[in-house]
C-alpha cells in the first residue's frame, strides 16, 4: 500500500511468534493506513512489532487474541493522537519513543495509555529539545497491571545527546499502579525528589535512580510513614549521583541511605514477589535471588562507617556497592552481626583511595566475609594493592599491655586503647620498640584518672598521642607528660587552671606538641588566670577547640575574650568593696536594733495607735477563745455613778466603731434573782470586766465583790480581764480593799478625762475580735451552782470585813 511499509519475518511460521515492522512515510493519511490489511491466515499468537510515525494504530495491532510486545516511535513531525492506543487491548510490553519539540505536557496527551489494562511493562523514552520536561499528571493512570516502568528524558541537539532535567514528578503520577514492582528513573538529571513520591507504590521492590544529580534524599522519604509503602524494596540503585555522605543530618542523623527498618525479609514477602525476584536475578543479578542490593557506586562519598550496616538493619543476604567513590577511611565502632547461616554479605569498595593501615586491616579481618576485593592505595601513591594476603591483623598482646587495655599496631604507631576500663592509674605500658616502632598512642578516655601517669611509668616516655578526655583531672603537671608528646586531649575534665610548670616549662618550650584540646572544663577567670589567658592567646593555633573555652565564673565569656584587667579586681578595690559591705551590714544592724528598742519601749502606745487606725489588726487581735461569751464587757460601778455610765461610758462603747455589747446590772440583771449569782454570771459571760473606780465604789460591798470575782476569774484563766477606770478623786484611800490596792499597785488603769486618747486606750483594752453573740440580751443562770455561789460570796464578804 502506498505510504505504508509492512514487513513480516519471512522465517516465521503461520502460527506461533512473529516479528512485525510497520513504517509510515511522511504525509501518510489515516485512510491509507486503514487499507493496509493483513490476510486472515495471519494467526500468530505472540507478535513483536516496531511501529514508526503512523497517525493511527493499524488493525493488525488491535486483535485481542494476540500478545503484543513492541516499540512505537514518533519523530515529532506529527502530534501523538490522544486515542492512539485505546484499541490496542493486547499490549503486554511497550517501548514508546517520541521526539518532543515543545514540552511533554503539550505533546503527550494525558489519556494516551488509557484502556491499557493488560500492559505489564512500559518504557517511555522522550527525546527533547527543551531543558526541562514535565509529564502530565494523569499519563500513567489506569495502568493497573503495570509491573515495570522506565521513564527517561534525553535532550537532542547538533552535538548529540545530553541529559535533560525531568521535573515535577509527584505521587499523583503513580497513583494507579498498585502492582508496580520495578521503577527506573535513571538518566533524568533530577536534583531533588518529592518527599511523598513513592507513597502510592506498596509493591515496589526495585528502584533505580542512577545517573541523576541527587545529593541527598528528601528527609520525608526517610520517615516511617513515607517509607512504609516501600516495605518490599530490595533493589535500590543510587549510583552515578552526587551523594557525599551516607548518614542523614539534623533529626535524621541516626538514619542512613541504607536504612531498611521498615523492610522485612524477602522470605516473608508474598510468593509472587519471590518468584518475580527469582526471574529478575537470572537476568541481571547473581543468585541468590533474595539478596538485598543497594548500589551507591560512582558518587562522592568520602567516609564510611561500618556500623551503618548494623544501624540500617539489613537482612542477610545483602550487597552494598560503594565502588568508585572517594572513601579513604573506614570506621568501625561496631560490626555487622554475623549470621549462623551461609548467606552472602558483600561490601564492594573497589576503586576507592583507601588508606592501607592496621586499622583498615583490622576491620578487614573482622569482616572478611563481607569484604570483597578491597584494595588500598600504596603509601607512595602508586597503584593499588589488595588487602588479601597482606599483614592484615595488627592486634597484639605484649607482655606489658595492661589487662584492661587492647594493644595493636600499624606500620607507624603502637596503639594502646584503655577506654571505658574504670582505671585510675597505670603502672606500665608496652614499648613500641618491641615491634620495631618508635611511637605509641595511649587512649585513656572515659576513666577515673585524677592525675596523668607519671613520667617514671615504664613505656610512657614513648607516647606521642595522649587521649585523656572524660576523666577527673584537676591539674596538669609537666612531670606527668611524655617528652615527645604531639597531641594531648584533656576535654571534659575538672580543670580550672593550668599550672605554671605546664605553661612555662612545657607548653612554651615544647617543640613537638601540635594539638592541645582543652574544652568542656570549668576554667576560672580571676587574678590567678593571667598565665592561662596569655597562653591561650599565644598558642591558639595549637588549640583546635580554642573557641569553645569558656570562663565558668563569668557568663558568656570565652577565654579569648577575657581580659586580665577586667577579670582581676585589684586588692585595694577588694578591700574598699569589703569595707562598704561591712558598713552596710553594721548600719542595717543598728537600724534594726533601734527599731526593736523603740518597739519594746512604746509597745503599748504602738498597739493602741494601730488599733485606733485599723492597721495590722491581724497582729493585735485576741485568739478566738471567747466566742461563747455573750457580752464584750461587764461594767461594775456604784449606783451613784450611774449617770456617768449611762450617759458617757455606755454610748462611747456601744455606739462607737466597732460597737461593743455591754452588760450592766441596771439593764441586764434579772429581777428577783440572787445578786451574788448574777455577779458571777455577769463576769463569766463577759470578755472584760470594767471597774468604774470611784469613792462610791470603794464604799460599796457589792462593788468590791464584783471586783474580787472578776479578779479571781482573770487569775484562774491567766488572762487580762480587768479594766479599771478611775472616776473622780479618791478622798478616803483607807477604805480601799487590800486586794484592790495590791492590784492598783501592780497594774495600770485608765483615768477618766475628756480626751481622744482615753477612748483609744479603752477600745484597745477591749476584745479585738468579736465572737458569736447569743440571741438573748439577759444573763443566763445555772440553778445547779446556787449553793456554791452563796458559799463563795459569803466567804468573800467575810474576807472584806477583815480589811
Amino acid at each position: 500500500m502506498k505510504g505504508v511499509t509492512i514487513l513480516i519475518d519471512s522465517d516465521a511460521p503461520v502460527t506461533g511468534s512473529a516479528r512485525l515492522t510497520i513504517s509510515c512515510a511522511a504525509n501518510t493519511t489515516a485512510e491509507q493506513i486503514k487499507k493496509a490489511q493483513f490476510a486472515y491466515s495471519f494467526r500468530h499468537h505472540n507478535v513483536k512489532f516496531n511501529l514508526e510515525n503512523c497517525a493511527i494504530l493499524p488493525d493488525i495491532l488491535k486483535r485481542a487474541q494476540i500478545n503484543y510486545t513492541g516499540t512505537i516511535k514518533f519523530n515529532g513531525a506529527l502530534p501523538v493522537p490522544a486515542h492512539f492506543l485505546h484499541q490496542a487491548i493486547g499490549l503486554q510490553r511497550l517501548r514508546f519513543d517520541v521526539t518532543i519539540n515543545s514540552s511533554a505536557a503539550d505533546t503527550l496527551p494525558a489519556e494516551l495509555f488509557y484502556n491499557q489494562g493488560a500492559l505489564k511493562e512500559l518504557r517511555l523514552l522522550l527525546l527533547c529539545k527543551p531543558d526541562e520536561v514535565a509529564l502530565p499528571t494523569q499519563i500513567f493512570h489506569r495502568l493497573y497491571a503495570l509491573e515495570a516502568l522506565l521513564v527517561r528524558v534525553v535532550q537532542t541537539d547538533l552535538d548529540g545527546i545530553t541529559n535533560t532535567v525531568l521535573r515535577n514528578l509527584t505521587s499523583l503520577h503513580f497513583r494507579d499502579m498498585p502492582n508496580l514492582r520495578k521503577l527506573n528513573l535513571d538518566g533524568n538529571y533530577m536534583q531533588t525528589l518529592s518527599a511523598e513520591l513513592f507513597v502510592t507504590l506498596p509493591e515496589l521492590n526495585e528502584l533505580t535512580l542512577c545517573l541523576n544529580q541527587l545529593a541527598a534524599l528528601p528527609s520525608g522519604l526517610l520517615r516511617a510513614q513515607a517509607v512504609k509503602p516501600l516495605r518490599f524494596l530490595y533493589r535500590l540503585n543510587l549510583s552515578y549521583n552526587n551523594f557525599t555522605r551516607i548518614e542523614g543530618a539534623a533529626e535524621y542523623a541516626n538514619r542512613t541511605l541504607l536504612t531498611r527498618q521498615n523492610i522485612g525479609k524477602i522470605s516473608d514477602a508474598p510468593p509472587y514477589f519471590q518468584q518475580y525476584l527469582a526471574q529478575l536475578s537470572t537476568k541481571r543479578y547473581a543468585p541468590p535471588y533474595n539478596t538485598t542490593i543497594i548500589n551507591l557506586s560512582h558518587n562522592r562519598i568520602e567516609t564510611f562507617h561500618l556500623h551503618s550496616i548494623s544501624a540500617a538493619t539489613l537482612q542477610c543476604p545483602y550487597e552494598v556497592d560503594l565502588t568508585n567513590n572517594q572513601i579513604k577511611h573506614i570506621y568501625a565502632l561496631s560490626h555487622p552481626e554475623r549470621s549462623h547461616s551461609d548467606c552472602t554479605r558483600k561490601l564492594l569498595l573497589q576503586f576507592n583511595p583507601l588508606q592501607c593501615d592496621c586499622a583498615l586491616a583490622w576491620i578487614y579481618s573482622m569482616n572478611f566475609s563481607i569484604a570483597t576485593n578491597w584494595e588500598c592505595v600504596r603509601r607512595d601513591g602508586s597503584n593499588y594493592m589488595y588487602l588479601h594476603g597482606q599483614r592484615a591483623m595488627c592486634a597484639w598482646t605484649p607482655k606489658f599491655c595492661p589487662s584492661a587495655c587492647n594493644c595493636h599496631y600499624d606500620a607507624q604507631v603502637l596503639h594502646i586503647n584503655c577506654t571505658h576500663a574504670m582505671l585510675n592509674s597505670l603502672t606500665q605500658l608496652p614499648r613500641p620498640a618491641q615491634v620495631s616502632l618508635t611511637q605509641s598512642t595511649l587512649d585513656i578516655t572515659h576513666n577515673r584518672f585524677f592525675e596523668l601517669p607519671s613520667n617514671l611509668t615504664f613505656g610512657y616516655a614513648n607516647v606521642t598521642h595522649l587521649y585523656a578526655a572524660h576523666n577527673r583531672l584537676e591539674n596538669i603537671q609537666s612531670a606527668h607528660l611524655p617528652p615527645h608528646l604531639q597531641l594531648l586531649d584533656v576535654r571534659n575534665n575538672l580543670l580550672a587552671r593550668l599550672s605554671n610548670s605546664f605553661i612555662l616549662h612545657y607548653l612554651n618550650e615544647s617543640a613537638t606538641l601540635q594539638q592541645l584540646y582543652l574544652s568542656e572544663n570549668p576554667w576560672l577567670c580571676d587574678c590567678e588566670a593571667e598565665q592561662l589567658l596569655n597562653a591561650v592567646r599565644a598558642h591558639r593555633k595549637r588549640i583546635p577547640d580554642v573557641a569553645l573555652l569558656a570562663c565558668a565564673n563569668l557568663q558568656n565569656t570565652s577565654l579569648l575574650q577575657a581580659r586580665y584587667t577586667e577579670v582581676c579586681v585589684p586588692a585595694t578595690a577588694r578591700r574598699l568593696r569589703l569595707l562598704w559591705l561591712l558598713f552596710s551590714l553594721s548600719l542595717a544592724a543598728i537600724v534594726l536594733i533601734s527599731i526593736l528598742a523603740l518597739y519594746y519601749k512604746y509597745n503599748l502606745e504602738l498597739h493602741v495607735w494601730l488599733y485606733a487606725h485599723d492597721m495590722f489588726l491581724c497582729c493585735i487581735r485576741e485568739y478566738d477563745l471567747d466566742k461563747e461569751k455573750t457580752f464584750d464587757a461587764f461594767i461594775s460601778y456604784a449606783h451613784q455613778d450611774a449617770s456617768f455610765v449611762n450617759d458617757i461610758l455606755l454610748p462611747g462603747l456601744e455606739q462607737g466603731e466597732p460597737p461593743f455589747r455591754v452588760c450592766t446590772h441596771e439593764r441586764n440583771w434579772l429581777a428577783g434573782a440572787y445578786i451574788p449569782e448574777q455577779i458571777i454570771e455577769s463576769v463569766a459571760q463577759s470578755r472584760r470586766t470594767i471597774i468604774v473606780l470611784s469613792q462610791h465604789f470603794i464604799a460599796s460591798d457589792w462593788a468590791r465583790m464584783e471586783f474580787r470575782t472578776a479578779h479571781q476569774c482573770a487569775l484562774n484563766e491567766r488572762r487580762a480581764r480587768l479594766i479599771i477606770i478611775k472616776y473622780g478623786e479618791l478622798a478616803d484611800l483607807t477604805m480601799i480593799d487590800k486586794e484592790l490596792r495590791a492590784y492598783l499597785d501592780m497594774n495600770t488603769y485608765l483615768k477618766w478625762e475628756e480626751h481622744p486618747w482615753f477612748w483609744s486606750k479603752l477600745r484597745y483594752a477591749m476584745p479585738h475580735r468579736k465572737g458569736e453573740l447569743r440571741n438573748a440580751g439577759m444573763l443566763e443562770l445555772d440553778e445547779r451552782q446556787r449553793v456554791y455561789v452563796i458559799g463563795d460570796v459569803e466567804l468573800n464578804r467575810l474576807r472584806g470585813q477583815d480589811v
